[in-house]
């Protein structure tokens, strides 16, 4: 497999990538890794490659010349068009699941962008994908495209010294990797499960499974709603949980009845008969929610916009982020952007997930997701029928000292901007 890096700082990504399993998978020739320094094809005395950017704006922009003409020079060298990964901020997060899918080209070609990125012509002439790290921005495309090619790399066979090494590993298949121990058996009076020195094979692969999906529920929940798991996994992680339940039996109340007393359009009221954890049984009074949905919709100045709407069972007003209730198994996400539109006239171009939270827990089975909108476009509010309410602005700043002075009353409010300033801290 062929891999050329686009570059300004070649030295930089070969001082990495020649070292260790990756420089001795060079060396043997299972991969060719080249590295094209971009200012070679700059055609002028200073090798410039950057230059001011139209319109105005901090910062300089790569020429789209001297790239086009590096990636001509390898085009040139090939019968096929190489595939083309722009590295970039504003691309897709690179996942294993890429590492996989791209280790099945033959050549690819990585554009390592600089300063304020890479004049968009040149990017819409010869680029199939953008690839990220992650949602941060770096100096430059360097990292990233390394990260790219060690992942790629060592999915081809032979890289690595067995296909076990990788596909037992964390992410390869959809789970996190099982807990790994090596001599001595025993460090500082902790012993390596007994399991792993029993030489029982079966045993130990179920050891492993088990705990590879103990590590996921634990750490990355998340991945297990896309994991391919079969009915035994499935079986192995019901045990898991219960086991896990068991740790708090003390504090595990058990439902015995459960008579419905009130459904409404918005909430079900159901009186239960519970079992206590000293084998007596209590009446728990329970309104169940299908679930909510707040949005901190932050606009490019710092501003936050919230709704002032009148609140029956308080009397009064109030000003909240723009929030609603879940349809029935509607998406979060889905649902938050739906409420912007309806109560503010506003669109995201990126909604991203703060966080969740229990309304209240002592009585009610509501959970709140709040999500971040950015990107915001302007259009026209079309509130619910009956529904009448006012659209305000303010900076992130003053609602914070807001929310501390307990000038906003609202949960999911308080908890959005507290979520939102943590997270641009």
């Amino acid at each position: 497999m062929r891999f050329d890096i686009l570059t300004l700082f070649p030295g930089m990504v070969q001082a990495v990538l020649g070292e260790s399993i990756i420089g001795r998978a060079q060396a043997s020739g299972m991969i060719e890794l080249n590295y094209i320094n971009i200012r070679d094809y700059a055609n002028n005395r200073h090798n410039r490659v950057d230059d001011y950017p139209y319109g105005g704006g901090a910062g300089m922009v790569m020429q789209p010349m001297p790239v086009y003409r590096a990636f001509e020079s390898i085009k040139n060298e090939t019968d096929a068009k190489p595939y083309v990964i722009y590295m970039s901020p504003q691309g897709k997060v690179f996942h294993q699941t890429d590492a996989v899918r791209l280790s099945k080209k033959d050549h690819i070609v990585l554009l390592c962008g600089h300063y304020e990125g890479v004049d968009e012509r040149v990017l819409e002439k010869i680029v199939d994908e953008e690839l990220s790290a992650g949602d941060y921005v770096l100096t430059g495309g360097e990292l990233p495209a390394m990260m790219v090619v060690d992942a790629v790399a060592r999915m081809i066979p032979g890289v690595l010294a067995s296909n076990e090494s990788f596909e037992n590993e964390s992410l390869y298949g959809g789970l996190l990797e099982h807990p790994q121990y090596t001599r001595p058996p025993d460090f500082l009076g902790k012993k390596v499960p007994e399991v792993l020195l029993s030489g029982h094979h079966v045993n130990i692969e179920a050891w492993k499974r088990k705990e590879s999906l103990k590590r996921t529920l634990s750490k990355r929940p998340d991945l297990l709603e896309t994991a391919e798991l079969s009915k035994g996994d499935k079986r192995m992680l019901d045990d898991i949980k219960s086991e896990m339940e068991g740790k708090h039996m003390n504090l595990i109340e058990k439902r015995k009845s459960s008579k419905t007393i009130y459904d409404g359009k918005i909430v079900r009221l159901e009186k239960d008969t519970a079992l206590l954890p000293d084998g007596r049984e209590a009446t728990r009074e329970v309104v169940r929610h299908p679930g909510g949905v707040g949005v901190v919709a932050l606009d490019e100045e710092g501003f936050v916009y919230l709704v002032r709407q009148f609140r029956y069972p308080f009397m009064k007003e109030t000003l909240e982020i723009p929030a609603g209730k879940l349809d029935k198994g509607e998406d979060p996400k889905e649902a938050g952007a739906r409420e912007l539109m309806e109560e503010t006239g506003l669109t995201a171009g990126n909604m991203e997930l703060l966080g969740s939270f229990y309304a209240s827990p002592g009585f009610c089975d509501e959970e709140i997701s709040v999500f971040l909108a950015t990107d915001l476009e302007k259009g026209e509010a079309t509130p619910d029928d009956g529904e009448f309410l006012t659209c305000e602005k303010f900076a992130l700043d003053r609602l914070t000292e807001m929310a501390a002075e307990g000038e906003l009353k609202d949960a999911k409010t308080v908890i959005g901007i507290l979520m939102t300033k943590n997270k641009l801290l």
